[in-house]
């Protein structure tokens, strides 16, 4: 039996009461800000040569993790892809898996960032 509108409304309002707590609470998205400059610590923390390299060439989190953090990589993922590291977030049930997924991600590709050009750093 399919779901009613109403129900799937509820359901993804739960769903972002529990994974993005507060990010659309103000209109100046401070948790967002918040959320982002924790995000920076934690990749000073666990991969301080990436932290600098980007820092001095200008490259702020809010430029590359804005849009994994208010979709939770959805835009930015292959659909099925989406919808599994989705399904893992939930079955996880820990709204700062963001930030553990968003360091690793930044680790597992820290060659290609190392090495990329400051130039073209942002796309990549």
């Amino acid at each position: 039996m399919p779901m009613e509108d109403f129900q799937v409304y509820n359901l993804f309002t739960r769903f972002m009461h529990i994974f993005i707590p507060t990010f659309y609470n103000d209109t100046d998205f401070l948790s967002l800000q918040w959320s982002l400059g924790l995000f920076g610590l934690l990749l000073k923390y666990h991969d301080p040569e990436v932290a600098v390299y980007l820092r001095r060439c200008k490259i702020t989190c809010d430029l590359y993790a804005f849009n994994w953090f208010i979709t939770l990589f959805a835009s930015k993922l292959p659909l099925d892809l989406a919808h599994t590291l989705l399904d893992f977030i939930i079955q996880e049930g820990d709204w700062m898996m963001v930030f553990y997924i968003s360091t690793a991600f930044i680790m597992h590709h820290r060659q290609e960032i190392l090495m990329a050009d400051e130039l073209i750093l942002p796309q990549t």
